[in-house]
């Protein structure tokens, strides 16, 4: 049960984190802190 529970999160992290990517065409003329803190 553990392993699928941890497989389900791993799953749902890997989405959340390829989802929310900010598109690094726009923000070229940002400091590089505001789009890190952003893409992080």
């Amino acid at each position: 049960m553990q392993i699928i529970l941890g497989v389900i999160f791993h799953f749902i992290g890997g989405f959340a984190s390829g989802s929310f990517y900010i598109p690094f065409r726009k923000v070229k003329v940002w400091a590089w802190e505001s789009y890190w803190i952003i893409g992080g």
